[in-house]
């Protein structure tokens, strides 16, 4: 097993609570319930939205022996859900890019308890497809511009 597996299991294991960003569709303000979040009161956000996310093992996420399904849910005072835009943020565990994001999973009553649950797919199951330019492309863009906002780049100190 690899260093990032066994994280990646630690993390499972321990229920951590890790750092969700992403670009997706954002409740508008004052949005409150599902059922106002269901008429289409989102917007598109001028900047990075984040939340915290609890690692959840069960069993739409462990049907497959290298468990390369992440599942995360959020249960909190405030609506939080991932949205249309956010498929391939960065969940981040322990300062290190676990997973991305594939897909939220809904259903009726965890709404009413502001309880989401997402998907993610573990980067311990695809970083052999990570190519070598793809990481030096990524290397090289990192030190300069980092996020944007408003679609222009934001450029880091």
């Amino acid at each position: 097993m690899s260093k990032m597996e066994e994280h990646l299991r630690q993390l499972q294991d321990l229920s951590a609570t890790c750092l969700f960003v992403g670009w997706g569709k954002a409740l508008e303000r004052g949005v409150t319930t599902i059922s106002e979040a269901s008429l289409s009161r989102t917007i598109n956000p001028d900047i990075l939205q984040h939340m915290f996310r609890y690692i959840q093992c069960n069993k739409d996420c462990t049907y497959d022996e290298r468990t390369c399904i992440v599942c995360s849910r959020h249960h909190g005072e405030k609506l939080a859900i991932t949205r249309h835009g956010d498929s391939g943020s960065p969940l981040i565990c322990d300062g290190f890019v676990t997973a991305v994001h594939s897909r939220g999973i809904g259903a009726a009553g965890w709404f009413s308890r502001n309880y989401t649950i997402a998907r993610h797919t573990a980067v311990a199951c695809v970083k052999d497809f990570i190519s070598e330019t793809q990481l030096s492309y990524l290397r090289s863009v990192s030190p300069k511009h980092y996020h944007y906002i408003n679609g222009q780049p934001v450029l880091t100190p």
